[in-house]
Parts: structure tokens; C-alpha cells; sequence
């Protein structure tokens, strides 16, 4: 679904066409019409046919890529719905990748790195207390 600046859909297309347990989807295709229709964010939605709404590990990833992507282009991914049918974990019979916390790429983690600083001192101990660890 293709939304304004206000939120309300100004258009939606079908994007691919899957095999039984697997959609091949490229952010290219996905943005194309996004970007032609000049809209402001899309939701994504697929179903899975098993019934359970629950999202994949590609399900995660495909969304992660999607988001970086949106976020280069400036038309942001608002949410990436999965349609199932009601069950224990999903009472509503969809899985909303956003309300699930998994809209948003993982941070990457942060690396130390070692700076030495002007030494101040002459003993063992200042010496050793002129290594800072510092992150970035």
C-alpha cells in the first residue's frame, strides 16, 4: 500500500508472487512504485499460506533490508503485515512486524578500540592508567 503524507492510501499493488513457503521480493520492486506515485511511506503485507502468521527469520531479514532501503530513498516502510489465521500467539490473525519490535534493523555493535594517551607520569601504575578504553 502506497500512503501520503497524511497516511491515507493513495494506491497498492500486488508486488510478486510466491511458491508454496517462499516470495522472492527485490527493494527495488517494492519502492519502484513508491517512488513513481511520489507517496510518502508503504506497508507491506504478505500471507503465509500454512495459516500461521508468525514471521520467519526471512521474514525479519527481507523487512531489516527494506528499511535500510526506504530509509536511502526517503519513503519509509510503516509496517510489513504477515496474514494468517487466528491462533494463540496471534489472536488477530496477522503479524505486524512493527508492533512486534522487528521493524527496525538490529544496532550493530559497538567496537572498542584502544587510545593511549600523553603519558603524564614516569611509574608503572600512571603509565598503566594512561590506556583508556574508548567506545565508538
Amino acid at each position: 500500500m502506497l500512503l501520503n503524507s497524511r497516511r491515507r492510501i493513495i494506491g497498492y499493488s500486488l508486488i510478486s508472487f510466491g511458491a508454496l513457503n517462499t516470495v522472492l521480493v527485490h527493494p527495488r520492486e517494492v519502492f519502484r512504485l513508491g517512488i513513481v506515485a511520489a507517496a510518502d511511506a508503504i506497508v507491506i503485507a504478505h500471507n503465509h499460506p500454512s495459516g500461521d502468521p508468525e514471521p520467519s527469520l526471512n521474514d525479519i531479514r527481507v523487512t531489516h533490508e527494506l528499511v535500510r532501503a526506504g530509509s536511502l530513498l526517503k519513503l519509509e516502510l510503516l509496517d510489513h503485515l504477515i496474514i494468517g489465521k487466528c491462533c494463540e500467539s496471534f489472536t488477530k490473525g496477522y503479524a505486524s512486524l512493527r508492533e512486534l519490535g522487528f521493524l527496525y534493523p538490529p544496532r550493530r555493535k559497538s567496537k572498542a578500540r584502544v587510545v593511549r594517551k600523553r603519558r603524564t607520569g614516569h611509574s608503572f601504575k600512571e603509565r598503566n592508567a594512561a590506556l583508556v578504553t574508548v567506545t565508538r
